[in-house]
């Protein structure tokens, strides 16, 4: 099953990842850098991007099946 995806921008990456592999178990799956990191629970994957810094908007390509109302969807 190919997984959907949610890019959403956070103040810290380190505090987005040990909220949701703590709170609901949400396995990283990629963390290329402290301003990335891909979470993946099932047939979603959440894509962790700092506000600011290099992040992985800018060094790490998804491919966007649509983005509607600000958030990118990836498929």
């Amino acid at each position: 099953m190919e997984a959907a995806g949610v890019r959403y921008l956070v103040h810290d990456v380190e505090r987005a990842v040990e909220f949701h592999t703590e709170l609901s178990g949400i396995a990283v799956v990629a963390r290329p850098g402290s301003d990335f990191a891909v979470l993946q629970l099932g047939g979603l994957r959440l894509y962790a991007n700092a506000m600011q810094g290099e992040g992985g908007s800018g060094r790490h390509r998804h491919r966007a099946a649509r983005s509607k109302g600000g958030v990118a969807v990836h498929g």
